[in-house]
This record gives C-alpha cells, structure tokens and sequence, in this order.
C-alpha cells in the first residue's frame, strides 16, 4: 500500500470516528471553512453552499464579493478594519 493510500485511510477513519462519538453525545460538530470557495467552478461553490446550509453549525470565510453568496441562505457577517457587523437583506 502507498503511504498517500494509507494516509488517506487513516484520515478516513479519524473522520469517521468523530463523527460518530460526535452523533453519540449528542454535540453539534462546527465546521470552519476558510476561503474555500475560491478553487471551485460556480456550480461547485452552489453544491458547498447548499451543504453548508443544511449543518447545525458551519463558518465559512472569504474573500470573494457578496454575489457569490447571493441567493443561498444563511447568516452573513462582514468583517473590515476589526469591526464585525450583519448584512442587512440586500447583501
């Protein structure tokens, strides 16, 4: 076996168990996601969205423009010179 196999079996499993002693006792995982739209084509920035969407707890940061984001649901928070503030209903 290759050690670039074996690796990934390994993560495979970490993953798998935490996942389930995660589901056991009952916590929400968190999900931080940072700037990982930017390496993907439109339709698979909509399919992380869309999956994004559907967690109990998911973060994902960017630097890419609001209209990415346009139209998918969720909490949009904008981040400039320290100061967090929520986007209103237009983006």
């Amino acid at each position: 076996m290759r050690r670039e196999e074996l690796i990934g079996r390994i993560n495979d499993h970490l993953k798998q168990t935490l996942v389930s002693d995660l589901e056991q006792s009952g916590e929400a995982p968190l999900l931080f996601l940072d700037d990982a739209l930017s390496e993907l084509d439109q339709e698979r920035q909509g399919a992380l969205l869309r999956m994004l969407v559907s967690l109990p707890q998911a973060f994902l940061t960017s630097a890419a423009s609001a209209e990415i984001l346009h139209g998918e649901e969720g909490r949009r928070l904008y981040v400039r010179a320290g100061q967090i503030r929520e986007a209103d209903s237009t983006g």
